[in-house]
């Protein structure tokens, strides 16, 4: 039976390389085709990411969330596109980051007004009255604006709070299964840190098939090429995951 096969090899062997030179060249198109595909959904992807504005939602209990088109690619590409942002990430001493968020906040708490009534303060002595007394305030820096006023007159002190913002932002990487966050701002402080890492789904480029085939080959018994109906168990190429995002 050996000697059969060895013989069988010999005889055929040119046709036999020329098939598995002929099944590598399919699989290196097939390779090929891939990687043009995921370079195209990637840099159509980045277009998006690129365009793409903070979009505000609602839901139906009328909570407010935001979303982003995030890029993709490596530290390269975010070099190219955000310098600053991959300075961040290098002074936070990450190498291989998976994951990239910088998020900018504005905290308005808007305009507000509160009025107090001070007796021992009295609205008139000895016939003469108080002159109204106005104070303007500004606690301004790099990451808080509070302005306004405290105004005196007779007997009630108001407070006008006219602008009040806080700025805050965020870096979050994340690296071996870990979240790395750091702000600009010193006043900020972390209270709590949770979350899940959620793999993609891995695309299946083969598949099993079990089931009747009619076949063509080689009887060794009968030394001859001949048809043959065979139940065979079949594993190959999915070519509908290989094309599909």
């Amino acid at each position: 039976m050996i000697d059969t096969i060895k013989t069988y090899i010999k005889k055929y062997l040119i046709r036999i390389l020329v098939i598995l030179g002929f099944l590598l060249m399919i699989g290196i198109a097939f390779d090929a085709i891939r990687s043009c595909q995921d370079y195209k959904d990637r840099n159509n992807n980045n277009v998006v990411a690129l365009t793409d504005s903070i979009k505000y939602y609602k839901t139906k209990y009328g909570e407010v969330y935001v979303s982003k088109t995030l890029l993709e690619g490596d530290l390269n590409t975010l070099k190219i596109v955000n310098d600053s942002l991959y300075n961040t990430i290098k002074d936070m001493k990450l190498n291989k980051p998976t994951t990239i968020v910088y998020i900018d906040n504005t905290i308005d708490n808007g305009a507000k007004d509160t009025s107090w009534t001070i007796p021992q303060i009295p609205s008139q002595i000895d016939s003469v009255f108080y002159p109204m007394i106005t104070k303007k305030f500004d606690f301004n820096n790099k990451y808080r604006e509070l302005e306004g006023k405290v105004t005196i007159k007779d007997s009630t002190m108001n407070l006008n709070i006219e602008k009040d913002k806080v700025f805050v932002d965020y870096t979050l990487a994340v690296e071996n299964n870990k979240v790395y966050v750091k702000s600009n701002n010193p006043y900020v402080q972390y209270n709590k840190i949770q979350g899940i890492e959620l793999p993609k789904p891995k695309k299946r480029w083969t598949t099993v098939v079990i089931g009747p085939s009619i076949s063509y080959g080689y009887d060794f018994n009968g030394k001859c090429f001949g048809p043959s109906i065979n139940l065979s168990l079949t594993y190959g190429l999915d070519l509908g995951n290989i094309f599909k995002k």
